[in-house]
């Protein structure tokens, strides 16, 4: 009995040290509100992000595509050598890192704020797998009408769809992109999907706000023009 009774102090004493220092469930610091968003501070955590959100999965009531998320420090996606190199992806080392999730679905569109609060998202690489391909590729796929994304920066980075892509966001569909720079190399197969096909180095296909913005990254020509 001592035993089972000391086994649900520990217990109890676990669970309020996790509530006192708002953890989420899944290892985020924060509560993904406006006054206590979510930080994000590695690379795997903004995998978690990307992973919920895409899912449309939800803690306490707030679902994650809809929450409030906050860039913590710098995050360089692999260490090494650049990852552009004259406007064209470095083969060097394009074989050995991983594609990036992007943020953001047709389905689950990503309608909250992520602030990248000044810091950097270095060497980040997306190329789309021809047998599962994804119409919408960047570091946010499709955010919607009350989605906010706010001085990210994106370096040395490589976006590589079949279709609508850009370096912050694929599909703007109504939200705000603020504050925002991107370097690196937006380009696609020219194959399209719908026969549509869209490039930018902040966004490829944009039918919200873009505000105080710098591309200077290649963008590979579209032979195709899209209109809202």
């Amino acid at each position: 009995m001592k035993i089972k009774n000391l086994s649900l102090r520990i217990l109890s004493v676990l669970c309020c040290c996790i509530l006192a220092t708002n953890v989420c469930w899944a290892g985020l610091p924060g509560g993904g509100t406006k006054d206590d968003p979510y930080l994000i501070s590695s690379y795997n955590d903004l995998i978690l992000m990307a992973s919920w959100s895409n899912r449309g999965d939800s803690e306490s009531g707030i679902k994650y595509n809809e929450a409030y998320y906050k860039l913590e420090n710098d995050i360089v996606f692999f260490e090494g050598e650049s990852l552009t190199i004259n406007e064209k992806i470095n083969s060097n080392v394009s074989s050995l890192i991983q594609s990036h999730n992007c943020i953001g679905t047709s389905q689950y569109p990503f309608n909250g704020t992520f602030d990248g609060n000044g810091k950097k998202l270095k060497k980040v690489y997306y190329e789309y797998d021809k047998s599962n391909s994804v119409p919408y590729v960047g570091l946010f796929g499709v955010i919607g009408k009350n989605a906010v994304i706010q001085n990210v920066k994106i370096e040395d980075s490589y976006f590589y769809g079949n279709a609508i892509v850009g370096g912050i966001c694929g599909y703007n569909n109504g939200g705000k992109i603020i504050g925002c720079s991107f370097s690196g190399v937006v380009n696609n197969d020219c194959k399209g999907f719908s026969s549509v096909i869209a490039l930018g180095g902040i966004c490829g296909y944009n039918c919200g706000t873009i505000e105080k913005c710098i591309n200077s990254g290649y963008v590979n020509p579209s032979k195709n023009e899209v209109e809202c």
